[in-house]
């Protein structure tokens, strides 16, 4: 979790290490870390969390954005788990190849086949970070305000109204943006 995440930080720009993560995501009694701490501490930094749709395409379309994705994969099996955590960076249709940045592997190539099956293990989790105000190129109205709005419930109010800003101009017929906006700017 820590080792993803940094990598997924430092497409943000964020020079983080894993150790500096750990204190954030890690849960030693799950020995691992959990979907709503890696998405915390994702908004602990200014950027919404936005989850995708469980589908490759998504996935794909995010990285064809030059948006990485972390995504989840269980690499044991439905009753004996083994959760880890990936940044999903590139992908070649034509060999079936899907690219990620895997713990200490850079550039770990695996068949498209096999990464499926595992990230349906997980149930299809995915997610980018990103800057509050560049709405990710898959993103939907609602779930986009929902991600958002996370910021604004965890104090981080003037990227919330940066990302309500963005919606209405990526959304503008959208009246549930304008709501939000308004709301927000109310509320400062």
């Amino acid at each position: 979790g820590p080792a993803a995440l940094a990598m997924l930080l430092s497409e943000q720009g964020l020079d983080l290490t894993p150790d500096q993560l750990v204190d954030e995501v890690y849960v030693p009694a799950r020995k691992g870390s959990l979907r709503p701490e890696m998405r915390a501490a994702i908004r602990a930094r200014g950027l919404v969390a936005y989850p995708l749709e469980g589908e490759l395409k998504a996935v794909f379309g995010e990285i064809a954005a030059g948006r990485p994705v972390l995504v989840m994969q269980n690499l044991g099996l439905s009753w004996y788990p083994r959760w880890h955590y990936a940044v999903a960076v590139g992908y070649d249709l034509p060999a079936g190849e899907i690219v990620l940045r895997s713990g200490t592997i850079r550039r770990r190539v695996t068949e498209l086949a096999n990464f499926e099956r595992t990230w349906a293990r997980s149930g299809y989790w995915a997610q980018v970070a990103v800057p509050p105000h560049s709405i990710p190129a898959t993103a939907e109205p609602l779930p986009w305000l929902e991600a958002v709005r996370e910021l604004e419930t965890t104090g981080r109010t003037a990227a919330a109204r940066s990302g309500y800003r963005a919606a209405t101009q990526r959304w503008p017929d959208e009246s549930i943006a304008w709501m939000a906006r308004g709301n927000a700017a109310y509320e400062a």
